[in-house]
């Protein structure tokens, strides 16, 4: 999947997501720095992000979450805004740039950014459109899927356990943003033509599987060892 798809444009966009992700992850995970010093290196490779695809736009859901929690007692408001002045400091000029004077101008009666393409309300409540997002689910992140529904199948209170976590949380709403694109932007060519450009949740969805059954297997061996322990002193 990395490499599908215009490899100058959405290779590096999937990299540097994942670059995104792993790096507020860890952060979240040490909880060493709080405030600008940890929001400010986040906002700079989202910001990255956004200049090299517009469907970054939907990481705005995890950037508040981000804010929110490392944001100390009542310094919300203000990070916010410091973040935001922050990244139109990165953004602003690259954009004025090709909309002044780059020989590449933008089109605004094409470009998605003046024109965004969104259903019509009619369509997305509808059997198709549903159909065509479970495949489209199905067919970028078929195992990941798989995991997630067989962990919330039958491990169910460890699942909504381990998603109650800070990390996961943030990757729910990277998740969530992303599927709101899938789910709201009308695909031009047609499913499955656009499925590079709506599939961008397979790698939350990729990441979440992959801390979810990590943390059922450390939880698996904890009871194994309790039982173990248990017997040994029944004996």
């Amino acid at each position: 999947y990395l490499f599908h798809g215009y490899s100058e444009n959405y290779t590096i966009i999937t990299s540097v997501l994942w670059v995104y992700i792993l790096f507020s992850i860890q952060m979240i995970q040490k909880g060493e720095k709080r405030n600008l010093e940890a929001l400010l290196p986040i906002c700079f490779i989202a910001c990255i992000l956004i200049l090299l695809h517009l469907v970054s736009g939907y990481l705005l859901f995890s950037l508040v979450y981000l804010c929110y929690h490392f944001s100390d007692r009542g310094k919300f408001i203000t990070n916010a805004v410091y973040c935001t002045l922050f990244s139109a400091l990165i953004l602003a000029p690259v954009f004025l740039y090709f909309i002044f004077f780059s020989d590449v101008r933008f089109d605004f009666t094409q470009t998605h950014l003046t024109n965004p393409k969104f259903y019509p309300f009619s369509k997305i409540i509808s059997t198709i459109h549903f159909r065509d997002i479970f495949f489209c689910i199905i067919g970028s992140a078929f195992l990941p899927f798989i995991i997630l529904l067989y962990s919330f199948l039958f491990y169910k209170n460890q699942f909504i356990e381990t998603l109650k976590r800070k990390d996961l949380r943030f990757l729910s709403f990277v998740l969530f943003g992303f599927f709101l694109h899938g789910f709201f932007h009308y695909p031009q060519l047609g499913f499955p033509a656009d499925w590079d450009l709506l599939a961008f949740f397979w790698t939350p969805i990729s990441f979440l599987s992959v801390f979810v059954l990590e943390d059922l297997n450390k939880t698996n061996d904890l009871i194994e060892n309790d039982n173990r322990i248990l017997s040994f002193h029944l004996v």
